[in-house]
């Protein structure tokens, strides 16, 4: 059996894609990743301009607290005069200081009488001025190729002239279930039959990662298995597909990706999750998880998350924590272990997590009560208060490339 950290080791080392660009308005662009750097077309701030609305002066030597007021100058005015010691300008937020300003002061600090200003108290040269180039001088990378647009980052790019950018298209994707066991939920079903959970949370686990089809269930049927994977493959670059994943006499999956591409099939040395495999049919990527839907779950989120987040350019890494965990375990076996939990923090930031529910690769219920997975090392006991690697399950999926 392979491990864990070697089985996701190879499967990144595979994942690799030629990724189609697309130009898009900047307002279409939320959630998607840059396609190359881009970088500032201005200085920002473009031009020395007030921060606050108050009054520019002219105060070489920083002891006047008196000034004659000169002009009035809004956000938008061409300005091109130039202040004398002792004059000041009314300014207002974003109007652009003029020439010899040497700080500019707050209306709230001041006092005026006719065309005299006078301070309430002395005010420090370079105060409330906005500095050309001080946030970002032209020519300078503003963000670099593969980030991931936010409002932040449109806000940004916006604020340089952009109005549009180059950006990977998104992942398209096709989500099968297959075996004959399977029905719909509105259908219905007899003793020896399953509604479908697995295409549902594949679905659900990826309606936010890229364009993703649902395909159904696949029959044991190996001609209708081999065309609706030609079809698939040709028109997407991920097929992931539930069951399968095991070799028996029934199952056409494998038989069928070989025949049209090439296959790894693994024996995960991990619970839930033992049967894995991966490969290629063309330039479409395959992955091929288990049938019980724990098992489904478990190998999605630690090895089929990652290897989409790596096709989509962004970093692979789940997030991990350390946690003291409140129950132990006698039990020792090769495989890593990967239980449901809850971790939480106590009063003095310290994480702690408890299992959740029964734990057995077909029982969904202590799925929906769990917001990590408690690794559980092989080979060993784990006691009661010892120190464990817990994986937060995420509760939405912020990303689309």
């Amino acid at each position: 059996m392979k491990s864990y950290d070697v089985a996701l080791r190879e499967l990144l080392a595979g994942m690799t894609l030629e990724r189609t660009v697309e130009r898009l308005p900047l307002s279409q662009a939320y959630n998607r990743q840059l396609a190359m750097d881009v970088v500032a077309n201005y200085d920002t701030p473009q031009f020395d301009n007030s921060a606050m609305d108050g009054y520019a002066l002219c105060d070489p030597e920083g002891d006047r607290l008196e000034f004659r007021i000169v002009e009035r100058i809004l956000a938008g005015d061409a300005v091109s005069s130039s202040l004398e010691p002792g004059e000041a300008a009314r300014i207002f937020t974003g109007a652009k200081v003029p020439g010899n300003s040497t700080t500019v002061v707050m209306q709230e600090q001041t006092k005026v009488e006719g065309s005299t200003l006078m301070l309430m108290e002395s005010i420090a040269s370079g105060q409330n001025i906005r500095y050309k180039a001080e946030e970002i001088k032209k020519g300078a990378v503003l963000f670099h190729k593969g980030h991931l647009l936010d409002p932040a980052a449109i806000a940004l790019l916006a604020s340089q002239g952009v109005w549009e950018v180059d950006v990977y298209a998104p992942l398209r994707m096709t989500v099968f279930s297959t075996g004959n066991e399977l029905k719909e939920p509105w259908e219905t079903i007899t003793e020896s039959e399953i509604f479908d959970a697995n295409r549902y949370q594949l679905l659900a686990w990826t309606h936010e990662l890229g364009n993703v089809t649902d395909g159904g269930i696949l029959r044991d049927n190996y001609e209708d298995v081999l065309s609706a994977l030609t079809r698939a493959a040709k028109e997407n670059d991920l097929i992931i597909l539930s069951g399968g994943a095991s070799v028996g006499e029934a199952d056409f999956i494998a038989k069928a990706i070989t025949e049209l591409g090439e296959l790894n099939m693994w024996k995960l040395a991990i619970k839930p999750g033992k049967p894995f495999g991966w490969g290629k049919i063309g330039q479409c990527h395959i992955l091929m998880l288990p049938g019980n839907p724990v098992s489904a779950y478990a190998t999605f989120y630690l090895l089929a998350y990652p290897a989409l987040k790596k096709l989509m350019g962004l970093s692979p890494q789940l997030p991990q924590l350390m946690a003291t965990i409140n129950f132990g375990s006698d039990k020792i076996q090769p495989r890593r272990e990967f239980l449901r939990g809850n971790f939480y923090q106590d009063e003095r930031g310290e994480y702690f997590v408890d299992s959740v529910g029964r734990q057995g690769s077909a029982m969904l219920s202590g799925l929906s009560d769990a917001n990590c997975l408690i690794e559980m090392k092989e080979n060993q006991a784990t006691a009661k208060g010892s120190r464990v690697r817990i994986y937060p399950l995420p509760k939405e999926m912020p990303l689309k490339g």
